[in-house]
């Protein structure tokens, strides 16, 4: 299954929708019009040092995603794979990467409110937050 993004790149959200490859021109053909789908590049990622991580970090933007069946929002702040994982408290997650920098934050019951209160620079997350239409604690 694939959506298209608003800057045109179609978004793939499942493994099986990736093809082999005959050569890395190959690859980078498709990987210029395709992005990886937020669930499978968080649950898989790119393969370390590879084409498409490359090409991901290169298209990075920060981003707060809202997946309402899981009723949980990811900040993504920074590029980067998760290394380690602090709990703020039941409801909210703080990601860091193997630097130690702080690469993202989830919240989860986000509909009955996001608290920012002991997060980590507050204003840019809830920035990132504010199309979002969830009620926003500071």
């Amino acid at each position: 299954m694939t959506n298209e993004l608003d800057d045109g790149l179609i978004v793939v959200e499942r493994q099986e929708d990736i093809p082999k490859f005959a050569s890395e021109a190959e690859e980078a053909a498709f990987w210029s019009t395709h992005a990886l789908g937020n669930r499978l590049f968080t649950h898989r990622g790119p393969r370390p040092g590879g084409l498409v991580e490359k090409l991901s970090k290169l298209r990075f933007q920060p981003r707060a995603v809202y997946d309402r069946d899981a009723d949980a929002v990811y900040v993504y702040l920074y590029w980067g794979r998760s290394g380690k994982t602090k709990k703020l408290d039941r409801s909210r997650l703080l990601d860091f990467g193997d630097d130690g920098r702080l690469i993202g934050v989830q919240f989860l019951k986000a509909s009955k409110g996001i608290h920012l209160r002991g997060v980590p620079d507050p204003e840019r997350v809830a920035d990132l937050l504010k199309d979002l239409d969830l009620h926003i604690l500071a």
